[in-house]
């Protein structure tokens, strides 16, 4: 979260016509379009979401709950787990090769 001065100036920058200018230009590219398919890429620090639309268009966007740092906050544990049973398929092909 921002601070007063931060939200100040978004608030002063939506507001102004060229704020205006692009936030229509942002909602023309969504409304009265239906969803073909999403898609999922890592775009560290979050994981971007990519939409099709039915007229062939394509946005990239973000949700706050798909950073990095909310990720980290909220699933520490699986990402915890997971670290584990990575290593332990790492060791598990170093053995391997080790062997042969």
């Amino acid at each position: 979260m921002g601070d007063a001065s931060d939200l100040a100036d978004i608030s002063r920058f939506m507001e102004s016509p060229e704020g205006r200018s692009i936030l229509e230009a942002v909602r023309r590219r969504f409304e009265g379009k239906s969803i073909q398919s999403v898609l999922f890429k890592d775009d560290t620090p979050y994981i971007a979401i990519r939409l099709l639309f039915d007229d062939g268009s394509r946005v990239q966007c973000m949700m706050l709950e798909l950073s990095l740092y909310a990720i980290r906050d909220e699933y520490q544990d699986v990402l915890d787990r997971e670290y584990r049973a990575e290593r332990t398929r790492t060791g598990e092909k170093s053995m391997e090769q080790r062997v042969h």
